[in-house]
């Protein structure tokens, strides 16, 4: 009696370790695809590291050759749910703010639920009675 008793938790303990780590792969997998939205984009100003007087001469002229010679380079980071890009090179830069969000598919989410469901209702019917 006490040995079928321990037969039962076991089964339900590896049970509960089954569905733990099947919604694990399921979420890593499947779920971890979501695609982003952007829903709204705001681009600042062009801020400028040095204005050159449109005075023509070498010196400025050596200027404007420095900036139009130099690489065109971005940089990125995430706050909460917005995207900063920032695309700067020696002379200027300029950065633009994205909102981002994810969408989901509710089908999916609904179908894992009603298997945990049933899932759980066997499991109550064939070892909880």
């Amino acid at each position: 009696m006490i040995l079928n008793d321990i037969q039962k938790e076991i089964i339900s303990i590896l049970t509960i370790i089954g569905i733990f780590a099947a919604g694990l792969f399921i979420g890593r997998f499947y779920f971890s695809k979501t695609e982003i939205k952007i829903k709204e984009r705001i681009v600042y100003t062009t801020v400028y590291t040095e204005k050159i007087p449109p005075i023509f001469d070498q010196n400025n002229f050596d200027k404007l050759l420095k900036c139009y010679n130099s690489d065109l380079q971005f940089k990125d980071r995430t706050e909460s749910n917005y995207l900063f890009v920032t695309a700067f090179d020696s002379c200027k830069e300029a950065t633009a703010r994205y909102e981002i969000g994810t969408k989901g598919d509710w089908k999916i989410y609904a179908g894992v639920g009603v298997a945990g469901i049933i899932t759980g209702g066997i499991l109550y019917y064939k070892y909880g009675r």
